[in-house]
């Protein structure tokens, strides 16, 4: 077992001199860091460019969303059963929580969110 550890140790050590030989190592030319730099001024976002054929956008804010902040739709769900998203549907106007289920045709089958 010791002379063809050896021997695997001998013929990895040829192949690497021969590899070696046939494709030597070659210097990799790097280009000047001033290029680089150069065309990064070039680039701004279209909000802050002062160009004639882009309108400046001004925000568009609802005035019902900006008078209450708390306002946020999220979806709970992929309940399988139906009798399961109408638990937390119910749940949810407890606790004065406008909730609606949907059905969603999925791939496996109906889901509930």
């Amino acid at each position: 077992m010791r002379w063809f550890l050896l021997l695997l140790l001998l013929l990895n050590a040829f192949y690497y001199v021969w590899h070696q030989q046939q494709a030597p190592l070659r210097a990799k030319e790097v280009a000047p860091a001033s290029s680089y730099q150069g065309a990064r001024k070039d680039i701004r976002l279209l909000s802050e460019a002062e160009s004639p054929r882009l309108p400046a956008r001004q925000p568009e804010v609802e005035p019902q969303a900006a008078a209450s902040e708390a306002a946020v739709c999220l979806f709970l769900g992929s309940f399988e059963e139906e009798s399961r998203a109408r638990v937390v549907e119910q749940r949810l106007l407890s606790l004065d929580i406008q909730a609606e289920v949907h059905g969603i045709d999925a791939a496996a089958g109906v889901e509930y969110w």
